[in-house]
């Protein structure tokens, strides 16, 4: 019996319990419902010793009313669950508007710097850029010279005619497109989401879901070029940050008819929409 030094025996070690459990004179409780400390030390080749200690069983108690402590009433799990509606339904606005700053500004910031490197590039191969523009307002030379000294360069996967008008638009990999205006080849309009999701290029969508640009290595009277780069609309500006937002004729903040200053505020702040920007806007 060497091989059995060290084990107890468990048939009588329940025995001793339940004894316990149903003994007057020992501490009355069940193991189902009482509280059993055992410290059990086995078999030590070392020692040769096992101990088996039990420490006093404390005295019963109705578990059931702290598991009833323990739960939630269902009115206070709908009260809650109405409480996270109510602040999720003030927040997601808000967290919806930044998110969508954030992607149209780093568009923004990505379709002016792609459309100079592009333009850059075609000089390399046709020479000076003011030798090769155009100003046609046809749609076949709006295509023919797009896709001769633009596309190559650039991460287009569609382009065409837009809506059945001179038009041409090309769309990039990131979804957003670039749009020349119907009636001169210097004037785009930049979507940072879809076109068709723009409610049909409205004025009253400048600066919300369409942003102007220009293009046109020309001399103005000045001896200057009007926009040599491929830049964020600012025909006629004096220069000041107050008239982007209060021009008449182009303010972003004003009551004119096209805010067409917006492109170019949001450039001088840094490619950042201004904290007091008035328009709620989307690329989706």
């Amino acid at each position: 019996m060497q091989n059995q030094r060290g084990q107890f025996d468990l048939d009588y070690m329940q025995k001793r319990l339940h004894h316990g459990a149903t003994n007057p004179s020992l501490p009355q409780c069940l193991p189902s419902v009482g509280v059993l400390k055992t410290l059990i030390t086995f078999y030590s080749p070392l020692k040769r010793t096992c101990v088996f200690s039990l420490a006093a069983c404390t005295t019963q108690v109705d578990t059931s009313a702290a598991i009833r402590r323990c739960a939630f009433t269902l009115a206070e799990v709908l009260i809650t669950l109405g409480i996270i509606g109510i602040v999720a339904a003030m927040t997601m606005p808000s967290l919806i508007d930044n998110h969508n700053k954030k992607v149209v500004e780093a568009r923004l910031q990505k379709v002016h710097s792609v459309m100079n490197q592009a333009i850059s590039m075609a000089e390399l191969n046709y020479g000076p850029r003011d030798t090769w523009f155009i100003n046609n307002s046809g749609y076949d030379a709006k295509k023919s010279w797009c896709e001769k000294y633009l596309i190559p360069y650039l991460k287009v996967v569609k382009s065409g005619k837009y809506d059945n008008s001179n038009k041409f638009y090309m769309t990039f990999v990131d979804g957003s497109s670039l749009m020349t205006a119907e009636n001169n080849f210097f004037d785009w309009l930049f979507f940072p989401g879809n076109i068709d999701n723009c409610a049909g290029n409205k004025t009253d969508n400048y600066g919300v879901c369409f942003f102007p640009f220009r293009y046109r290595p020309v001399k103005i009277p000045s001896g200057d070029y009007d926009a040599w780069n491929f830049e964020t609309y600012a025909a006629s500006w004096n220069g000041s940050t107050d008239a982007l937002k209060t021009d008449s004729n182009y303010g972003c903040y004003s009551g004119s008819k096209y805010h067409g200053y917006c492109t170019r505020l949001i450039q001088v702040n840094g490619w950042k929409f201004p904290k007091d920007y008035p328009y709620r806007v989307k690329y989706r």
